[in-house]
């Protein structure tokens, strides 16, 4: 592991030479509870005054965000606007304008709300002795900040000052900002530690003045999940956006790997187990019930989160599987064994769940061959199926014997456990056959009040409906593809639920008490558990901090959240997940990884549109042998699903810039070139954390610009050092302006090292 961002903010702060500490304000010290700042507009546009105005919500959002765009381009010659000034732009009289603008601020105010981690940072600074102050690239004022965030921190008290920067008319975005406050606080650069969330503004800029700054954001994963999700659900999730990514933060796994299943536990799994441990605890609440029993292997983690939201429930750990309760549920008296239900097994898999030795020689020479086609073999008149089956009736003494013997075990197990009537029984779904089998063999008294499922299809729905079930997920007229979504790619769900623990074989006798017997653990799978359930408990301890309330996610975005995840998976997720292992029906030894290579070959040999057009006519298609479908598709072609979608399709830069970066080998850089290439290369470029030391282009001899908060200049406006590097973000003018750096190069005695979209160049 490497060190926590907490470990690394206390490591700086007890650095004597560091005299303050800078914080970024907006999306560092405070959040808005929406996932786009664009929203507060469409919530103002809902109040009735502005709505007898501009007639719709959307409008007034849409008025708003181009009247910030024309105040900036009228006031370009400044480096920041104010309120007012964007304000001044809408079509109102003045009467209008103040008391809009009064409404917008009065919205803010409701919206934002502290981030707890850096408030206890604050404090930590302050009883280090530390002078604090706020940055901030802002359109508000001082006094504006002041009422919608500092009136809601407490130990704002006990700070020093704001910069904002349309009252200095100086920018982080251009560093400018930066040095006034050394300028201001009369300190040098060494005696100041600054943070935020922009890498561009808060860590590059600062690092440009020689300011120590430490970046507080999460891994480009998050971002990229959190986009997809927006447009899967055709909404964005507003509540718990900032704990999804606040969670992720946290993450201080070094290793690809563990980072990846970190992040998805936080940003993921975290949302869903939150509000299902909320909903089966209230249901508990209502039916006034002590006891939930979680049958394992995924209960094991029902179990963890429920009980980090109750203590006063008894919540048991039901070690159980559809193998281990297989025998103690068949009803001895009108037992007629329904072959058609094992066809997927071979006869020996078979013979092996009634615990009984092949000694008919005919069955023994075809032990390999599956139920389902046994029929088809047939050896003097003698048919393989009839064969077992008389070879069954023959043996049913022992097998009852079996039976009997393994109820036994099964039920002093569960008296272990003080398993009893005024509860519920939890399994992960979708149609309870475990849950089923341990009410199938319970007596009356003992028999458990409720079935809980985290998910039912339509089949578990028959099944339970002559018992009392609830389920978190479930089927409506709306819903009904991605539920089946889930069940058709269930192993993903399960695989990371299970996690290391073995699934349990069947129930023994030892020192008088009846234990169960599992099946070998996957040991691969602990450091993975360790840091997916790491991250889930990282968005449970943030959802307390920050009192997010149980129902923020309803459950149709819950259930967004998780078949986003399966249908349009990214490319990490396919990689990870799909190397996951899981186990096929009752055959334990028969363990592949969810994403095979048999699976690749089959969706390379009938290629991917025809694999995915045929899946998305028809769920079912190659079920049962293909777990993950878009899984696979994803790991052959990673826009392929997104680009059908309509989500992300890849532009005519996105070659280019993916092959820049097989190129780039350095930290610093300077980029030539302020379009729309450039525009398309910088999010990727932000996510590495490469400096750009500055912005080119020829445009700028009619004078510097501002372009995505970056000063535009010329070449001849940088003093360049052997070996820097030039990335050329275009790939129309690349002869152009490579002959415009090599001209500088010559004349200036330099060694330049020029990137393009095809070559490096010295």
């Amino acid at each position: 592991m490497q060190k926590s961002i907490d470990d690394i903010f206390i490591q700086k702060i007890k650095d004597k030479k560091i005299k303050v500490v800078s914080f970024d304000i907006f999306e560092t010290l405070a959040f808005r509870d929406v996932a786009d700042p664009k929203e507060i507009f469409k919530k103002v546009g809902k109040k009735k005054y502005v709505k007898k105005i501009f007639g719709d919500a959307n409008i007034f959002r849409l008025a708003r965000v181009e009247a910030e765009k024309t105040a900036r381009k009228k006031y370009s010659r400044f480096e920041e606007v104010t309120l007012q000034q964007i304000y001044e732009q809408l079509p109102l009289q003045s009467e209008q304008r103040e008391k809009i603008l009064d409404l917008e601020i009065e919205q803010e105010y409701k919206s934002l709300y502290i981030n707890p981690q850096i408030k206890r940072w604050i404090d930590l600074a302050i009883q280090h002795k530390k002078q604090i102050i706020f940055i901030s690239d802002m359109y508000l004022s001082t006094q504006q900040i002041e009422h919608l965030v500092m009136s809601k921190l407490d130990s704002y008290k006990d700070t020093s000052k704001i910069f904002v920067s349309n009252e200095h008319q100086a920018t982080k975005a251009t560093g400018k900002l930066f040095q006034l406050v050394l300028e201001s606080l009369k300190i040098s650069n060494d005696e100041i530690l600054h943070i935020g969330d922009n890498f561009h503004m808060d860590i590059e800029m600062a690092k440009s003045k020689n300011i120590t700054a430490l970046f507080y954001n999460n891994d480009k994963y998050v971002n990229e999940i959190l986009e997809v999700e927006s447009h899967y659900a055709g909404q964005f999730f507003n509540k718990g956006f900032h704990q999804r990514k606040l969670a992720c933060i946290q993450n201080n796994y070094a290793k690809e790997k563990e980072r990846f299943f970190f992040n998805l536990g936080a940003s993921v799994f975290g949302p869903i187990l939150w509000e299902f441990s909320h909903w089966l605890i209230d249901i508990a609440k209502q039916q006034k019930i002590t006891q939930i029993n979680c049958v394992m292997r995924e209960g094991r983690i029902f179990k963890k989160f429920l009980e980090k939201l109750d203590n006063d429930l008894d919540i048991n750990l039901v070690y159980a599987s559809r193998k281990s309760t297989f025998l103690p549920s068949i009803d001895i008296a009108n037992n007629s064994f329904d072959f058609h239900h094992y066809r997927k097994l071979t006869i020996k898999d078979f013979y092996e769940l009634f615990r009984l030795k092949i000694t008919d020689t005919f069955i023994d020479s075809h032990k390999t061959i599956l139920f389902s086609e046994a029929s088809e073999y047939i050896l003097n008149k003698k048919n393989l199926m009839q064969a077992v089956i008389e070879d069954f009736k023959k043996k049913k003494e022992q097998i009852d014997s079996t039976i009997l013997e393994t109820k036994k075990h099964l039920l002093t197990y569960l008296e272990g456990l003080n398993y009893h009537d005024n509860s519920i029984s939890l399994d992960f779904g979708g149609s309870g056959t475990v849950l089923q089998n341990i009410q199938n063999i319970l007596p009356l008294e003992k028999k458990h009040k409720i079935n809980a499922l985290f998910y039912i299809h339509d089949s578990g729905v028959k099944k339970l409906s002559n018992s009392h079930f609830v389920s978190f997920l479930s089927p409506d007229d709306f819903n009904t593809r991605q539920i089946e979504l889930i069940r058709r790619s269930h192993e993903i769900v399960e695989s990371l639920f299970n996690g290391d623990i073995g699934t349990t074989l069947a129930y023994q006798k030892v020192d008088d008490t009846i234990v169960p017997i599992l099946d070998k653990a996957d040991k691969s799978l602990t450091f993975v558990s360790e840091a997916f359930d790491k991250g889930i408990e990282s968005f449970f301890n943030i959802a307390k901090e920050t009192k997010l309330k149980a129902g923020s996610f309803k459950q149709k975005d819950v259930l967004a959240i998780l078949a986003r995840l399966i249908d349009i998976p990214t490319k990490d997720e396919a990689a990870y997940l799909g190397a996951l292992y899981q186990n096929e029906s009752f055959k334990d030894e028969n363990i592949k990884t969810i994403i095979c290579k048999e699976d690749i070959d089959f969706i390379k040999e009938i290629g991917i549109q025809e694999a995915y057009y045929s899946f998305s006519k028809e769920i079912s298609f190659q079920v049962g042998k293909i777990s993950w479908i878009q899984g696979v598709i994803t790991r052959l072609d990673e826009s392929f699903i997104q680009n059908v979608k309509g989500i992300k399709s890849k532009s005519i830069n996105a070659n280019a810039i993916e092959k820049i970066f097989t190129l780039l080998d350095t930290e610093h850089i300077y980029i030539y070139g302020a379009g729309q290439f450039a525009k398309e290369l910088l999010p990727e470029i932000s996510q590495m954390e490469i400096e750009i030391k500055g912005f080119m282009d020829s445009r700028a001899k009619l004078g510097e610009f501002n372009f995505e908060n970056y000063q535009v200049k010329t070449i001849d406006d940088y003093t360049l050092s052997d070996n820097d590097t030039i990335i050329i973000a275009s790939t129309v003018f690349v002869d152009e302006i490579v002959k415009t750096i090599q001209q500088y190069a010559q004349t200036n005695k330099r060694k330049i090292k020029i990137i393009t979209y095809e070559k490096v160049i010295y």
